[in-house]
């Protein structure tokens, strides 16, 4: 929802800003709820977080940009700085899947049997052949999606305009 207040303007844009401060409210109540309850439900889940490569105080560090980044949507969305708004919903995201792979790892799926049975980076990853195709595969694609994605990128560049006949 807060990309959608860079691409659009005044009655569509009114309508994303309050839909962006009712679901920023909603996350600030669901979001520590989850956390919680899966913290006693299962605390394995969180054993990487202190005791993974990395250790504590990068993941602290993590938690603190994401309730700094959290915080930031709805200043940002009160004065209308909708690219910043936009810049800490995406950092809120990234630290969010970076604390739960370093509170996972180096497990991928936990095993609710017994963590031995865990699949781990270690007895998932594929083999040298495996890696070396998929490395030429990603090395010939890459710059095709990265050329579509800025095409695309320019063709849909500036906002939407709303007007009587648009269905918004």
């Amino acid at each position: 929802e807060v990309r959608v207040t860079l691409k659009t303007e005044v009655i569509l844009l009114g309508r994303m800003q309050r839909a962006v401060s009712m679901a920023w409210f909603i996350f600030i109540i669901l979001f520590p709820t989850a956390v919680i309850s899966t913290y006693y439900a299962s605390p394995f889940l969180f054993r990487g977080l202190f005791n993974g490569p990395l250790g504590a105080p990068f993941s602290r560090t993590m938690t603190v940009i994401l309730f700094a980044a959290n915080l930031c949507i709805p200043a940002a969305m009160w004065f209308r700085r909708y690219a910043l708004s936009f810049l800490a919903s995406s950092v809120m995201i990234a630290c969010g899947i970076l604390l739960t792979g370093l509170g996972l790892f180096p497990r991928l799926i936990p095993s609710g049997i017994d963590p031995a049975y865990s699949l781990t980076i270690y007895n998932a990853s594929a083999g040298p052949r495996t890696l070396t195709a998929m490395l030429v595969v990603a090395l010939i694609s890459l710059p095709l999606v990265i050329s579509y994605t800025l095409y695309i990128h320019r063709v849909f560049k500036g906002k939407v305009a709303a007007s009587e006949e648009s269905h918004y």
